[in-house]
């Protein structure tokens, strides 16, 4: 029998229908709806009462999505302090945030991180576990005899000092440089305005001018508070080194002030700029307390024109302009421009556990320096102004060690990553 040819007609077909497959494919693939993914690293967190941990919380984008993304939490139960940092990113092609938790009630807690951009809502979720550390060896035992009475005064002392306002300059990499602007944004009470205020005073001291434009105090409430603080500025104010712009008492109700407009910002860029001019001793430097009233009374997109060129005439003049704002007073559309413009971006955070209340400074950015991004705890003393605290590096080395050779965890508690680290730099040191 003669071979059966077949049809070129099922050939032409079968081409069709696989080009048609693959047309398909690719058009869901383009039209994939844009969207992003939410992580966080481990999944789990674990460590002993009275300590803190860190995850990263990794942000990746889908579809070609592009765009700002809020970041907010949920810790169930209530017993551990937790924040984000930032709480807002501006994710291409992926992005991260910072989140940290301590704690001092043993248990096991849920924390979920939910990432919001218009109607895309994504969350991911971890576990944390805060142990009771459980020591069983003689020679801690002998270690806790031996503390008792003036030993646990000196244990307590050797833990943590205290260092001056200049461990501010090493987390931000040195002194600042004009030209340049930053931006001071923290929680009700962190104290932003005391930060810019202390800044304004050192370079006051070092013979340079300075400006206050405060839209949140009255000129005397400002003068009362640097004093307390142990900075006096009222030579300042006589010889004209130090400018303070009052555009707080008119909004305050008051008509009898020389700005008579805080929201005509023609005028107060003038007045700015007389500022500027009049100085002798030039660069000059502008702390701006806060920009928060400007953005509660007129539209987001006026008040950021205004810093904008606010920004560019002290950095014209080769000087620094310092914004100081409180986080939730600003939306975080206008925070994440207002980062963005500026060249620098200081963080303050506010921790709040039962009785007690930490202050944490972290330095997310300065541009042309080499910052430490790290969490710097702070206090406020009156007469001292903001002052440090931060562990004796070599007492405080020898206890963990110490611990480490004689700590045995807690059953329940879950290994991570820095855990492993932490006993093997033990053994290798």
């Amino acid at each position: 029998m003669g071979r059966v040819a077949r049809p070129s007609g099922y050939i032409a077909c079968a081409m069709v229908i696989l080009a048609f497959a693959v047309c398909v494919g690719a058009i869901q693939t383009a039209n994939a709806a844009p969207s992003f993914s939410l992580a966080s690293t481990g999944g789990s967190l674990a460590f002993d009462e009275g300590s803190s941990a860190t995850s990263t919380i990794t942000l990746q984008s889908a579809g070609s999505f592009s765009g700002n993304v809020t970041l907010t939490l949920l810790v169930s139960p209530a017993g551990l302090a937790c924040f984000l940092t930032p709480t807002q990113v501006s994710l291409v092609d992926s992005a991260s945030s910072t989140l940290y938790c301590t704690g001092s009630a043993p248990g096991s807690y849920a924390v979920t991180v939910t990432g919001t951009s218009g109607s895309i809502v994504k969350t991911t979720s971890l576990t944390v576990i805060v142990s009771k550390p459980a020591y069983v060896t003689l020679f801690y035992y002998t270690l806790v005899a031996l503390a008792i009475g003036s030993g646990v005064a000196m244990l307590k002392m050797f833990s943590m000092t205290t260092v001056p306002f200049e461990e501010f300059f090493k987390l931000t990499g040195g002194e600042f440089t004009p030209p340049a602007s930053f931006l001071i944004i923290g929680d009700s009470g962190s104290g932003t305005s005391l930060l810019g205020l202390e800044l304004i005073y050192r370079e006051l001291s070092a013979g340079r001018s300075c400006g206050i434009l405060t839209y949140d105090s009255f000129p005397s409430d400002i003068q009362r508070k640097m004093k307390k603080m142990g900075w006096d500025v009222t030579a300042y104010l006589e010889n004209g080194s130090l400018k303070i712009i009052d555009c707080y008492s008119a909004l305050a109700g008051d008509a009898m002030v020389e700005v008579k407009d805080p929201l005509d910002f023609t005028d107060v860029s003038i007045r700015v700029s007389e500022v500027i001019e009049k100085s002798a001793l030039a660069p000059v430097t502008i702390l701006f307390d806060s920009i928060t009233a400007i953005f509660n009374s007129t539209q987001a997109k006026h008040a950021s024109n205004f810093l904008r060129v606010l920004g560019a005439k002290v950095k014209k003049g080769g000087g620094i302009l310092i914004l100081a704002a409180t986080k939730g007073s600003i939306s975080e559309e206008v925070r994440f421009n207002i980062e963005a413009m500026v060249d620098g971006v200081v963080e303050l955070t506010v921790v709040r556990y039962r009785n007690s209340t930490k202050r944490i400074l972290v330095v997310k950015k300065v541009a042309g320096h080499h910052i430490l991004p790290t969490q710097a705890e702070f206090e406020i003393v009156d007469q001292e102004g903001i002052i440090f605290r931060k562990p004796r590096f070599a007492p405080i080395s020898l206890w963990r060690r110490i611990q480490g050779l004689a700590k045995i965890r807690h059953t329940k508690s879950v290994p991570t990553s820095e855990t492993l680290e932490d006993s093997e730099q033990l053994g290798t040191s």
